[in-house]
């Protein structure tokens, strides 16, 4: 079975926020010729054919949607999208349906068609009010409240839905804080996202190596304690660990070292190998010209994924080398700064607690 995973931008790097850090906003002015528009009905069909062209039978297609903010697209794009879906895929494909979102201006609506679609929907939310409203404002209001009330209107429609929390320097000096409202809230899936540097200039907001363990360090003692009474909050980076440690593929790209093959579809058409590297570089052609057979055949494509891509010394002499490979490159400024490699003295603290938890469960 030939699994398919799209990543689609269909209002490109078009967001009503304003955030901070946005890293896919700094990508997108880094191309020599970028202007927002929103994906067409034309490309929509393209894309569609080409995509279940690839799978096959009995293929499995994830389409993904982010942005930007991708609700912006409008749900009659989207109602377009999956009835066309519908219409193109052989009886045998399966389909999988996920949307990042702002969750400014969720309405029933919405919820209609997520219900309707089975979308697994994911909600940027960055911890407590007072940390969320610093960096995610719109028309510099804050923007808290209206997130948290679309939470509540996906609860109540039973939506399955998760948390997309980008960490900061500033967010992963409270862990605890941060811990025990996402407890309060039944929050069941929560992944942090280390804020990045921007390309070519230091990000005030960008997560320091040693923040980052520390955060993680006790985050899991309060994780572990919820773990053993069965009521803990999945957390990704800790399901990753323990999915590696029993020998199963992680949740996250890049976490060994890998890029897994992923096709990231800008508004326009133009496909590129990573949500990170969607740069005039990385650009494996347009759907509209090219089918993804021939641009998983493109060199940039092989090449974007290698394992052995630019690992650096200090990884080389890791005792870890084996569970991480490097981990994601992009991600490697957050872990690794000189001498110091914050995810390797995580692996140290954590991994004997990991051994422990698997032996006693």
């Amino acid at each position: 079975m030939k699994s398919v995973n799209l990543l689609i931008k269909p209002a490109s790097s078009l967001c009503q926020m304003d955030c901070r850090y946005c890293f896919y906003k700094d990508v997108a002015n880094h191309r020599k010729e970028y202007e927002v528009k929103m994906m067409q009905r034309e490309t929509v069909d393209v894309l569609i054919e080409k995509a279940c062209s690839f799978a096959g039978e009995n293929g499995f297609i994830t389409f993904g949607f982010q942005g930007g903010e991708p609700t912006l697209a409008g749900i009659e794009f989207f109602e377009y999208f999956c009835q066309k879906v519908i219409n193109t895929k052989l009886s045998s494909q399966k389909i999988q349906y996920l949307i990042q979102t702002n969750a400014l201006k969720l309405h029933q609506q919405w919820c209609d068609l997520f219900i309707r679609y089975k979308f697994l929907v994911g909600v940027s939310l960055d911890g407590y009010k007072e940390n969320h409203d610093s960096l995610r404002t719109i028309d510099n209001h804050a923007s808290f409240s209206l997130v948290m009330k679309s939470i509540n209107l996906l609860k109540k429609n039973k939506i399955d839905f998760n948390i997309l929390t980008v960490l900061t320097n500033q967010l992963a000096k409270h862990p605890q804080k941060l811990y025990h409202l996402y407890k309060k809230q039944n929050f069941e899936y929560v992944q942090f996202i280390p804020c990045l540097n921007d390309l070519n200039y230091l990000n005030q907001y960008a997560l320091d190596s040693h923040l980052f363990s520390n955060f993680y360090k006790k985050l899991f003692k309060l994780w572990m304690k919820d773990y053993y009474s069965h009521k803990y909050i999945h957390i990704t980076l800790f399901e990753d660990i323990l999915a590696l440690l029993q020998k199963q593929p992680p949740m996250t790209c890049g976490f060994i070292g890998q890029c897994q093959p992923n096709f990231i579809i800008e508004a326009n058409g133009s496909v590129y190998p990573c949500d990170f590297y969607a740069l005039d570089e990385y650009q494996l052609g347009n759907i509209k010209e090219l089918d993804f057979k021939e641009m998983s055949k493109n060199k940039l494509f092989s090449d974007f994924s290698r394992i052995e891509n630019s690992i650096p010394s200090l990884c080389e002499k890791c005792k870890f080398s084996q569970i991480c490979h490097g981990g994601c490159k992009r991600m490697r400024s957050v872990y690794i700064q000189e001498n110091y490699c914050g995810y390797q003295d995580l692996l140290e603290d954590l991994l004997p607690e990991f051994y422990k938890l698997l032996y006693n469960h």
